[in-house]
């Protein structure tokens, strides 16, 4: 079996005869004396799914598993993305988010704490949350923005720093990840680094009040200690204006 294990790196001719060895035991019966998880590991070299073993793994596993032994010997991320979700529906552009739980027996890719969250959208429909990692690897395969929500990432609804750094990241975070992020830092004490995150903030008028806000709130008239005075350098750097 390890022998097996270690030839399969997606090689179609070395696949095939591994199914055809299956499908003779098949044929026979002989397939019956072979144990359940033996069976699963020769269909997964032969590139076929093995039937109720993938719905047994947590996504991760189940995704490269598929992308290990499921898809072509050089496969793309967008061919790995759209072969592990076929194994939910088989439309084209499936919307794990939305698919009804009766719909396959696999895990979907959720974070672990899913059973916390279940959003409902303004037409009363719910949806599932996504794990942020899951989201990352789709956005990459697609070419497309990913989801960055709070849910993706943390059972805490007011935790917006992951979804600030990775909006930021990609070159423009949501005017709620900028605010939730600065509220966030403020409340922790850290106002100056509430302002460098104001700073990302797209509409001028709304920026200049939110930083104004904050600096009236927590801004000393005199720097009299170091730690105050590497603060306000950080607010020159920024470009705020002294008065």
């Amino acid at each position: 079996m390890a022998t097996l294990i270690a030839q399969a790196t997606g090689d179609p001719a070395f696949k095939s005869l591994i199914a055809r060895q299956l499908n003779t035991w098949q044929e026979c019966g002989a397939d019956t004396l072979i144990a359940d998880s033996r069976r699963a590991t020769l269909h997964l070299v032969a590139g076929l799914r093995p039937s109720s073993h993938l719905e047994t793994l947590d996504w991760i596993r189940a995704l490269r598993a598929t992308a290990r032994y499921l898809c072509p010997q050089i496969p793309t991320l967008e061919q790995i993305v759209r072969t592990y979700e076929s194994y939910f529906s088989s439309s084209e552009d499936v919307d794990l988010s939305s698919l009804p739980e009766d719909e396959m027996g696999m895990s979907f890719p959720t974070p672990p704490y899913d059973d916390v969250y279940t959003l409902t959208t303004s037409n009363g429909s719910t949806r599932r949350v996504l794990d942020l990692r899951y989201e990352l690897i789709r956005a990459r395969a697609f070419n497309v923005r990913p989801k960055l929500s709070t849910a993706t990432y943390t059972p805490d609804p007011f935790d917006y720093s992951l979804s600030f750094l990775l909006g930021a990241w990609f070159g423009s975070p949501s005017v709620v990840t900028i605010a939730g992020a600065a509220e966030q830092l403020e409340v922790q004490g850290y106002w100056h680094l509430a302002v460098q995150v104001l700073a990302y903030h797209p509409d001028d008028v709304a920026r200049s009040y939110l930083i104004r806000g904050v600096i009236s709130r927590h801004a000393p008239s005199k720097a009299d200690t170091p730690e105050l005075k590497s603060r306000l350098e950080l607010i020159k750097k920024l470009g705020v204006p002294e008065k």
